[in-house]
């Protein structure tokens, strides 16, 4: 298969636009360069408060998203909230689900892997380590619920470790596996 062959394969099965594939080659490209999923969290924290959440107050269901995640049942019916209005705004995924986790503080955002649109591996054709991620995503979902959710306690990102390493998100049965919990 061609390179052009691959591309557009990719784009028909991902349901990608071009600024999906630029977005995703772009992390692909840093994240074969250093795959740090640190530096990544930095750089997508700050792209989220100084474009992203100024971008959601000019939404015109901005005082509606409030309102339903303010009057929503537990910290798992927020998240699902939230995870769906981020996921239709900015079309992260074709499939995107969100449960409850352990506890009633505990969230799980699973992303099907051959769906997401902005995959730096799938989609940007990194090869990092297989113990590595370099994912924006779970940044992009943190500081969007700490904003929908305004003055209630702060969530955060649960990080997975394993020996040396630590990990933002799980891969399991072919999705990628992010848990957020609630103070």
């Amino acid at each position: 298969m061609t390179k052009t062959e691959e591309i557009n394969q990719i784009v028909r099965e991902r349901s990608l636009n071009q600024w999906h594939l630029l977005i995703a080659s772009l992390l692909g490209s840093l994240g074969q360069k250093s795959s740090n999923q640190g530096a990544l969290n930095l750089l997508m924290a700050r792209s989220m408060d100084d474009f992203i959440i100024p971008f959601y107050h000019g939404q015109p269901d901005f005082d509606e998203m409030k309102a339903q995640v303010s009057n929503a049942k537990d910290f798992p019916a927020e998240m699902e909230i939230v995870v769906d209005y981020v996921n239709r705004l900015f079309s992260l995924a074709g499939t995107m689900k969100t449960t409850p986790g352990d506890n009633r503080n505990e969230a799980v955002v699973s992303i099907k892997s051959g769906s997401c649109r902005y995959c730096p591996v799938g989609v940007g054709k990194a090869k990092i380590d297989t113990n590595s991620t370099f994912c924006p995503i779970p940044t992009m979902i943190e500081k969007s619920i700490n904003f929908f959710r305004d003055e209630k306690p702060p969530v955060k990102l649960h990080l997975h470790r394993d020996g040396a390493f630590t990990r933002v998100l799980i891969k399991k049965d072919g999705n990628c596996q992010i848990t957020y919990k609630s103070s």
